[in-house]
């Protein structure tokens, strides 16, 4: 329950597209950080370009001119900050982001991504557990009108542990 971890790690992949070869290359690292049985920090880092291999936004690579693309430099991680009160509740502060190179976008491409949340769970039985979320995630575009739209979402959730 308690300690911590830090993890390295990297990826790296070619993309084929239009008859040309991209590179999808990642640094990557994640961690956990347990002082207390209590409170646990969580969270994960990626920096390199064409993150759409492995689950990043949409363009990992774009178009430049007909029959020429280039990947996409980025940046990004997220954090989660876990407080448990008593052995059947926690609470959950999450945040998020990857930021792709505005310089290698096109416009109607998304530049960042930025999300954040707060949770609750209680577990009502050894195997039931219900939660509460609410989360806003704010979309900056390249070129658009308006250039960062906003969407919050709120989550009940009733879950059964088998």
């Amino acid at each position: 329950d308690r300690g911590w971890q830090f993890a390295p790690g990297f990826h790296y992949s070619r993309t084929l597209v239009g008859g040309n070869s991209l590179p999808s290359q990642l640094i990557t690292g994640d961690w956990r950080i347990a002082p207390l049985r209590q409170i646990e920090l969580t969270g994960a880092f990626f920096t390199g370009r064409n993150a759409g291999p492995i689950g990043g936004l949409r363009q990992g690579i774009v178009q430049t001119s007909p029959g020429q693309y280039r990947a996409v430099a980025t940046t990004g991680g997220w954090t989660q900050l876990m407080l448990r009160p008593f052995d059947r509740l926690r609470f959950h502060l999450i945040a998020g982001e990857q930021d792709d190179r505005r310089s290698d976008l096109n416009a109607g491409n998304i530049n960042r991504n930025f999300s954040w949340a707060v949770n609750g769970m209680y577990q009502l039985g050894p195997n039931v557990v219900v939660g509460l979320e609410a989360q806003q995630i704010r979309t900056t575009y390249v070129q658009s009108a308006p250039p960062t739209r906003v969407a919050n979402r709120y989550d009940l959730a009733l879950a059964y542990i088998f």
